[in-house]
């Protein structure tokens, strides 16, 4: 839902405050055109194949979420669970307050690490407890993130997030800034479509929530949550060691994923395209002739 137009009664502040969300949004569309400037410079017009991602069935996606949702919906923040999770939301409102510019970056990670502190104290005192209240909270943002993706689909992405619409803020608070990472990273689309299961929103915030509270690692994911997440990490995220052993496990996990296309155009793309060639031939060697593999073959010459 875009912002509703000023009337008589506005503030001094609302010219900057439009500002302010206005640059945000531009800068998203600045590193996404400046990344494209960088390809196309570094690669010339050689056509590459896409990028392989996992698939899912309706099926299992839809599977997956119902088993999260029998489990997690049923819990009721108590006590010092409860004060977390208010905690929580505040430090998610500056966090994006932050990134709109209307409040130091520092108060922000002054909130985190008090969140942190006070998060390992408790979880680790009843781990499976706070594993329960990390998915009950990452149903929360999935509920809320679903009409603000509707709402892009109506008005556009840009519109929301330079815009202050009760579908947005109720994803601020449940998630901070993770909706505009997302729509950087190119994980969500101008249009709010998801490039990915359905099933990644609620992984992403459980692996952020278990690394908060100090239990790294703990996610407990099924095996769709587990692909999803090597998904997005071989296709979203910037750290190179971390794309090729994603796109290792899944190949090895789902046996449809093309972790030779993946792993050389992640080479590829980092400038290690002697490694990325060694793979193509490998492959060419075992007896692949197919398209994907004969753009590599000409991309890497």
């Amino acid at each position: 839902m875009a912002a509703s137009p000023a009337d008589s009664g506005k503030s001094p502040g609302d010219g900057r405050r439009r500002t302010t969300r206005s640059a945000i949004w531009i800068a998203v569309v600045l590193i996404g055109f400046s990344s494209a400037i960088f390809f196309v410079a570094r690669y010339g017009d050689k056509p590459l194949p896409e990028m392989p991602r996992a698939r899912f069935e309706g099926a299992e996606v839809g599977a997956s979420l119902a088993s999260l949702r029998a489990r997690a919906e049923p819990v009721v923040l108590r006590g010092d669970e409860l004060r977390l999770a208010e905690e929580m939301q505040v430090m998610h409102v500056a966090e994006v307050a932050a990134l709109r510019g209307a409040e130091p970056k520092d108060r922000g990670a002054a909130l985190f690490d008090a969140f942190r502190k006070t998060a390992s104290a408790l979880a680790t005192s009843d781990r499976g407890r706070y594993l329960l209240v990390g998915e009950k909270l990452a149903l929360e943002l999935m509920d809320a993130l679903e009409p603000l993706l509707e709402a892009a689909g109506r008005d556009g992405m840009p519109i929301l997030l330079s815009g202050d619409g009760l579908e947005l803020r109720r994803v601020v608070d449940a998630g901070g800034t993770f909706v505009f990472k997302v729509v950087e990273r190119g994980v969500v689309d101008p249009h709010g479509e998801l490039l990915g299961a359905r099933v990644l929103p609620e992984v992403l915030f459980r692996k952020r929530w278990c690394a908060a509270v100090g239990l790294p690692g703990a996610e407990g994911f099924d095996g769709v949550e587990r692909r999803a997440e090597l998904d997005f990490t071989a296709a979203f995220t910037t750290d190179v060691d971390r794309r090729l052993k994603a796109a290792e496990e899944l190949a090895s996990l789902d046996r449809s994923y093309d972790g030779v296309v993946a792993r050389a155009l992640v080479l590829h793309g980092a400038g290690r395209d002697a490694e990325a060639r060694r793979i193509v031939e490998e492959a060419v060697r075992k007896g692949r002739d197919d398209q994907p593999i004969a753009l590599l073959r000409d991309a890497l010459e």
